[in-house]
């Protein structure tokens, strides 16, 4: 993560154990380094907030104009071709290839477009964020 010190991940590591959202496990293959998994406590986190999220989300974007709309749309359609592209979302781990979410096909909706071909600037982006 550039631009976080290592004391500052391993405090945050601390706390997400201590509230029981991930383990610590050694890696077999390095002695020296730490691995971290997501506990099922911690999946569980992770989804509620990623379904508050949503509901606030679809609830500001139904405040949209229909330029708005469309530019949001065009906007999610390039960034599809650019992660494309570059094949960033099938290099990360976890990856589980495309799957419209619901704030992208009501997205599509909207803007009068059939419903999204990938989720991967929405999964990229997640996935920079739970990791940040």
């Amino acid at each position: 993560m550039e631009g976080v010190t290592q004391p500052a991940v391993t405090q945050l590591v601390n706390r997400l154990e201590r509230r029981g959202w991930v383990e610590r496990h050694t890696d077999e293959r390095d002695a020296r380094a730490v691995l971290v998994a997501l506990t099922a406590a911690g999946q569980a986190a992770l989804d509620s907030v990623r379904a508050e999220f949503r509901a606030l989300l679809h609830e500001e974007m139904a405040a949209l104009g229909d330029d708005e709309v469309e530019t949001l749309a065009a906007a999610v359609d390039i960034l599809d071709r650019l992660i494309d592209q570059i094949g960033g979302a099938r290099r990360l781990p976890g990856w589980t290839g495309t799957r419209p979410t619901p704030s992208r096909c009501w997205l599509a909706r909207r803007a009068g477009r059939g419903a999204p071909r990938t989720t991967a600037a929405v999964e990229l982006t997640a996935r920079a964020a739970w990791t940040a």
